[in-house]
């Protein structure tokens, strides 16, 4: 994760010579009004749980600051991470469709990133003691196999452009720069373990 947040910290050293048109209309007056299955669709998250993980970020240091101009909210910083992620939207569209510049993204997905990964320990947990028994139990369940304590899988998160720092260490054996990612599920799909962030030429 802490890779995710250099791969941020260097992209400054590209210049930028364009602008784009931005409202915060969308996020104000449209974006509350959808029913919680069309919230969900865009924000890969419901509402319910939406609140949920604000409340858990919004103590975070790093929302905190020190100067007598206030950052903005929370809930705006984590829908932006979000659909920033969670869809194939180019980062002009998430411009236009939060009211924020090209810059303002990249900071307010690095201070996402960071405050949930400082959650880690204490959401994703390795099971021991009676949540291991109970895992053993529901992979049983579902597959009739003895001792199972996990489903793991790896994947590949494709960067839009080359980094700027040793790009050659990204590229894939797919052609396509990424970072990758393992993680490890109980058998209700929950994460128990997972590892981000390597480059995509590791294996």
């Amino acid at each position: 994760m802490l890779r995710l947040t250099s791969l941020l910290g260097i992209r400054y050293l590209e210049q930028r010579s364009y602008h784009v048109a931005k409202s915060k209309d969308w996020y104000n007056y449209i974006l509350p009004k959808y029913e919680d299955c069309r919230f969900k669709k865009i924000i890969r998250m419901n509402s319910i749980n939406f609140q949920k993980l604000v409340s858990l970020l919004i103590t975070h240091p790093i929302f905190q600051n020190n100067s007598n101009h206030s950052q903005a909210p929370v809930e705006l910083q984590l829908a932006i991470f979000l659909r920033r992620i969670g869809s194939k939207e180019d980062i002009f569209g998430l411009c236009s469709r939060f009211g924020i510049a090209e810059g303002t993204v990249y900071l307010y997905c690095k201070r996402v990133m960071i405050a949930i990964f400082s959650l880690k320990k204490t959401l994703v947990k390795w099971p021991t003691g009676e949540a291991k028994q109970n895992i053993h139990e529901g992979f049983k369940n579902i597959g009739e196999m003895e001792d199972v304590i996990g489903a793991i899988d790896g994947s590949h998160i494709v960067l839009a452009n080359a980094p700027l720092k040793q790009p050659e260490t990204y590229w894939n054996r797919k052609k396509r720069y990424s970072i990758q990612l393992q993680g490890i599920v109980d058998y209700r799909g929950m994460f128990i373990d997972y590892e981000i962030g390597w480059p995509g030429s590791v294996h």
